[in-house]
């Protein structure tokens, strides 16, 4: 409170930024760390390391072809050859451990291993740089606190990239998944704050706090409203960020897409109500008897889509095949990356040109701070996770 009472709304003629968000250690360990999700999401995917009900048709139709593309055994010889020579060297001679072929289960156990601790990392950091920068805007400037939003909206897209691969574990840790809800929800409620107070903010040398001075407003001694334009923008943002959230949280507690969705078990409940009352099955029985009557209606309904597609002709035969394959799209892994794409893309431009091409007269501290080794070294956790559960448990050797 003390640093608020003496609040001075003035413009500076330069910006002090701290390097605990600003410094070089910070970016480079955010950056890199996302990185590293989305391309462990990415090979999970590309590699077939993912438990099979989370992929349809198409997924496994984009990972056929993916692989046929790869080189095979005959054209990697030179590199088997070369990866071998430089691995004796690397052991100064002595024969090293030979090369394991996991199963697809393991390969499963050891990426969920690597996702999960980089999706935790993600949402540990968006969290603690948003809580940190919103319990300092009486010191912060506009500057930093924008910056410290785009560190965040980093961590929190690429952290809803590893939940799609983490489906089948936190069915299965259900305590621990509701305090990972928990967390996600509390930085999503952050990241809305943070982005209608950059809205608001107009001059970025100021400290946060003076926003509230003028709110609404394009600034303390201009009473011209904000654009009805930039607030569209920063809606549409907030529309599609917790859109996105609603859909991963829905997603991380569905177990099956075959499962019977309360629609069903209403439709089911209100057509057998006398047969219930005759036969008085138990609950476990009616399960079945529905989970069996949902079977039969899906595999009915994609026999009779597939028959109209080939007893049909011309234009229509066209417009049903293309709209059949955008029904399997929709429900695949693949559709989910689009947009992720699109909001991790997003979310590099706003620190790319707030970091190294903003107009505001920034001065930082380029030295490396113990506030920015630390993230650095933390990027060594989720590889040592996935090399424990790589090499602690006896696999087949080749």
């Amino acid at each position: 409170m003390g640093a608020c009472a003496a609040l001075d709304c003035t413009t500076r003629e330069r910006i002090k930024a701290t390097t605990d968000i600003a410094g070089p250690g910070v970016l480079y360990a955010y950056l890199v760390s996302a990185l590293l999700a989305v391309a462990a999401v990415a090979f999970g995917y590309l590699s077939d390391s993912l438990p099979a009900w989370y992929l349809n048709e198409t997924d496994e139709a984009v990972i056929a072809s993916f692989q046929a593309w790869l080189p095979s055994g005959k054209n990697m010889a030179l590199l088997n050859w070369l990866y071998k020579k430089s691995k004796t060297i690397c052991c100064f001679g002595r024969p090293s451990s030979q090369h394991r072929k996991l199963s697809r289960q393991q390969r499963q156990e050891v990426m969920t291993r690597f996702v999960l601790t980089l999706s935790d990392q993600q949402l540990a950091t968006g969290l603690a740089i948003l809580i940190a920068a919103v319990a300092n805007q009486c010191t912060l400037s506009v500057w930093e606190f924008q910056l410290a939003f785009s560190l965040a909206w980093f961590s929190s897209t690429t952290h809803l990239a590893t939940l799609d691969c983490l489906r089948e574990y936190f069915l299965t840790h259900g305590a621990v998944h509701n305090w990972r809800v928990f967390g996600m929800i509390a930085l999503l409620l952050l990241l809305m704050y943070s982005l209608i107070i950059n809205l608001a903010s107009v001059d970025v040398t100021l400290p946060v706090s003076c926003t509230f001075l003028y709110f609404g407003d394009r600034g303390i001694y201009d009473q011209t409203n904000l654009k009805i334009a930039d607030i569209l923008s920063v809606s549409l943002t907030l529309v599609i960020l917790t859109w996105q959230y609603v859909v991963r949280i829905r997603w991380s507690y569905r177990a099956t897409d075959d499962k019977p969705s309360l629609v069903d078990r209403t439709l089911f409940s209100l057509q057998t109500r006398q047969l219930r009352k005759a036969l008085q099955p138990t609950k476990r029985e009616l399960n079945i008897v529905l989970e069996e009557a949902v079977a039969e209606y899906d595999s009915t309904s994609r026999r009779r889509e597939l028959e109209r597609i080939r007893i049909s002709k011309g234009l229509q035969r066209h417009w049903l095949v293309a709209w059949r394959a955008s029904c399997t799209y929709s429900g695949s892994f693949l559709s989910l990356g689009p947009m992720l794409c699109f909001m991790i893309s997003f979310g590099f431009t706003q620190l790319y040109v707030n970091r190294w091409h903003s107009s505001a007269p920034v001065e930082i501290d380029a030295s490396m701070s113990v506030g920015q080794i630390i993230p650095l070294f933390l990027l060594v956790l989720p590889p040592l996770v996935a090399a424990e559960s790589y090499y602690g448990t006896s696999y087949p050797v080749v």
